[in-house]
């Protein structure tokens, strides 16, 4: 068995080099309704592909393909069918799904779909067996029983796909719109702003936090003149067990509340730290939390406003 990796809530699922691994995509939904040329089109687009994967080896297959990246992986993402073709073992897929997000992973589900009398019209047409279909039983009875089944996953879905009236030309721009947008997703830029309370607080900002609470360099002779940026002022604040426990704090906040504001579309997010007059010890927290961001693969601009004052 091999492991799958736990993300920590905020960061990016990272190969073995350090680089941002592919996105994950199970396809998912009625039988008939286009799974496997679904799986195709993301073939062509540079996927991983696998068909009728049971749900149960999906952490495995990928924890394989990220161990298995010995440099930047050469393709786009992984995509895996996995459908009621694996019977009793079908039930694990939403187990298996939310599992690997709340581990960190970008796993995303499509669910496929049509009307009864198409999916029906689709069998005749090529001559198969329905995976549900007892023998004697009408078709329409195999379909209605499949459609109870995934219900909740349909209901779990992050992308619905009626593919009821679309030609194979339709169907694959439509997966390919899906594809694209994926990829161009907007990722929220943070800026962390220090600024001294005594100069006024900024304008548009979505968090302020005061650490005027911490130890004051400026009433230290020889630390006065100097600012956050520099050694000396960072060892002075970092000595009050207040410091860290701040830090830690504020990480866990922000890595839990960015995801939430890029899902909202926002694609800015001003922080802002305040200290007396905007020298020390905001300018040092303003960029230990620029650190501790881009630990977590998020893009940070950190800028002093009074530090010069």
């Amino acid at each position: 068995m091999v492991p799958i990796p736990e993300i920590q809530p905020g960061a990016e699922a990272n190969s073995p080099d350090g680089s941002r691994s592919p996105a994950i995509v199970v396809i998912t939904g009625m039988s008939g309704a286009g799974k496997t040329s679904v799986l195709r089109v993301f073939e062509d687009a540079n996927y991983f592909t696998i068909d009728n994967l049971p749900p149960q080896l999906l952490d495995k297959f990928i924890a394989l393909c990220l161990a298995g990246s010995e440099a930047s992986p050469s393709y786009t993402g992984m995509a895996v069918v996995i459908d009621i073709r694996a019977r009793e073992f079908f039930e694990g897929l939403l187990d298996s799904v939310i599992e690997l997000k709340n581990a960190g992973y970008d796993v995303n589900v499509i669910f496929l779909d049509a009307k009864d009398h198409i999916l029906v019209r689709r069998y005749k047409e090529t001559r198969r067996e329905h995976p549900l279909a007892d023998s004697g039983e009408q078709l329409i009875k195999a379909i209605q029983k499949e459609r109870t089944i995934l219900a909740s996953v349909e209901r779990e879905a992050d992308f619905t796909l009626d593919t009821s009236n679309l030609s194979s030309a339709d169907l694959k721009r439509h997966v390919m719109s899906y594809i694209s947008a994926e990829r161009e997703k907007p990722k929220t830029n943070i800026r962390v702003l220090s600024f001294g309370f005594k100069h006024g607080i900024p304008l548009d900002l979505d968090f302020v936090f005061d650490v005027r609470f911490l130890p004051n360099p400026f009433y230290e002779p020889e630390l006065k003149s100097l600012t956050g940026l520099q050694k000396e002022v960072g060892e002075f604040i970092e000595r009050s067990p207040d410091c860290s426990e701040f830090r830690k704090r504020l990480k866990d906040l922000l890595t839990w509340i960015i995801p939430i504001f890029s899902e909202e579309g926002r694609l800015r997010l001003n922080v802002a730290v305040g200290c007396t007059g905007g020298r020390h010890r905001s300018v040092y927290l303003a960029e230990k939390i620029g650190v501790d961001l881009r630990s977590k693969g998020y893009p940070v601009n950190v800028v002093h406003r009074d530090i010069s004052k």
